[in-house]
């Protein structure tokens, strides 16, 4: 009895223990977490405090106003333009990022693919070689130095840009075609550029790396244009082109009507390639520039014909002329590899050559 009655209270210490320590143990992992969350916090608050040209993925569509020009001698900041274009986007649904002259630099355009724009809104200076030759260079806001991105000096991506003030230059770097073309960091996802700077399109050889890198809208001038003329033209044809959803060649040829070609150098406004002019801002994120797109989805507001094989499919889209993607005729291409079966939807009835491209890209 005795030894019974002192094991008794031994073992009610013990779980005493035990629950004292599961406590802590409970409350040290409680104060871990916390301060792990206010690491990560604090971490994305210094975070975003240094790279104020990023935004979290909120689903809406996002822009971009990249604002060199606002450091310009020859123009310099139009707060009323910013202010106003901001409204625009946003009343449209957009978030938008604003890049001060001061940010402007060789890394902001390095990765600006990065940040998935579907708008960019470059309000730089550009200017072309001596004698108005190609290729015309995007200022950046970033001074020069030759011990600076030897390696892409000596390759042609980067060039030298100045401003004359007083009769003294000011040289900065100067992003030219072959940057973007090779450059960049990733590609642009059917983006809309429009480049507020001279001579933008003047020649093609910056439009045409644009669009290499999945730009699908490149609109800018054709010769020298002053700063106070880009900003209400623009402002003019996003109104256009975004609150009212007007197709690119309808929006640009609204605002020469309107504004007008630059009244000291006669620039006007083009967008390139001109086949991407017949589209919308609503409507560009979905047009391919080879005529073809394909969506990954259960295709459950389509059904593939009878005879094809029930299971998830490759739904393939062949926009029209305007990229609204009238269906017309419908196939169901069996894959060599899976179980899966490709949809083609073609408008424009090139069966033939579209049930091949499927297949080679179902097969690869």
């Amino acid at each position: 009895m005795n030894e019974r009655k002192n094991r008794k209270p031994h073992g009610i210490k013990h779980k005493v223990r035990e629950e004292r320590e599961r406590e802590k143990r409970i409350a040290v992992a409680l104060t871990v977490a916390v301060l792990t969350a206010i690491i990560a916090i604090s971490g994305f608050a210094i975070y975003s405090t240094l790279n104020p040209g990023q935004t979290i993925s909120t689903g809406q569509p996002k822009a971009a106003i990249v604002d060199q020009g606002s450091l310009s001698p020859a123009g310099g900041p139009n707060p009323y333009f910013i202010e106003n274009v901001t409204n625009i986007l946003k009343q449209a649904g957009y978030t938008v990022d604003y890049y001060p002259g001061e940010k402007v630099t060789v890394e902001s355009y390095r990765n600006l693919p990065t940040h998935n724009y579907e708008l960019i809104i470059l309000r730089v200076h550009s200017a072309l070689r001596k004698g108005a030759e190609p290729p015309v260079a995007l200022f950046t806001s970033e001074s020069y130095s030759q011990n600076r991105y030897v390696y892409e000096q000596l390759a042609e991506k980067l060039t030298i840009v100045h401003y004359d003030v007083g009769g003294e230059e000011q040289l900065y770097f100067g992003i030219v075609p072959n940057f973007v073309k090779s450059s960049l960091n990733g590609r642009f996802q059917n983006s809309i550029i429009i480049m507020m700077g001279c001579n933008g399109l003047t020649y093609t050889d910056m439009a045409n790396a644009f669009v290499e890198k999945g730009v699908k809208l490149y609109i800018s001038w054709d010769g020298p244009v002053s700063i106070s003329h880009t900003d209400e033209a623009t402002a003019n044809l996003l109104k256009h082109l975004i609150t009212e959803n007007q197709t690119a060649a309808n929006a640009v040829a609204a605002t020469m009507q309107e504004i007008g070609p630059d009244p000291t150098y006669q620039a006007k406004l083009l967008s390139y390639p001109t086949s991407a002019g017949m589209h919308n801002a609503m409507n560009m994120e979905h047009c391919i520039s080879h005529e073809t797109q394909i969506i990954t989805n259960q295709c459950t507001s389509r059904k593939c014909p009878t005879n094809s094989i029930d299971s998830p499919i490759l739904c393939i889209a062949l926009p029209d002329i305007t990229c609204n993607y009238r269906i017309s005729r419908l196939v169901a291409i069996p894959t060599e590899r899976s179980s899966t079966t490709a949809c083609a939807f073609n408008p424009r009835a090139k069966t033939m050559s579209f049930r091949q491209e499927v297949q080679l890209k179902n097969t690869a």
